[in-house]
């Protein structure tokens, strides 16, 4: 009869398995390792849904009335507010918002 495995126990053996990147596929790893590779499959689809990137998410501009003399654009994302005004250097506000975009 085969071992009944915790949730824990399926993560430890999948962080394991692609750990060791031993060369093995995965079919051979569990032939090796004595595990059936039909009970694994799930596991591993759970585990990459769980472990993949989170989807980016927009944020918010917003553009002043033609009313103020120094145009601002209020750039929103997640937590972070830039302001940015008009005459700025299109170079550092590319690195910062490169730096946003790595943070959320």
């Amino acid at each position: 009869m085969a071992k009944r495995r915790t949730t824990n126990e399926w993560i430890g053996l999948i962080e394991g398995y692609k750990e060791r990147e031993s060369g093995l596929s995965l079919i051979a790893w569990c032939k090796k390792t004595g595990i059936s590779k039909s009970s694994i499959y799930p596991h591993i689809k759970s585990y990459n849904l769980k472990n993949s990137p989170k989807e980016q998410k927009w944020g918010l501009i917003e553009i002043p009335k033609d009313d103020i003399k120094t145009p601002t654009i209020s750039l929103r994302v997640g937590a972070i507010t830039l302001d940015i005004n008009s005459g700025f250097d299109k170079k550092m506000l590319t690195a910062v918002l490169e730096v946003v975009t790595n943070v959320c």
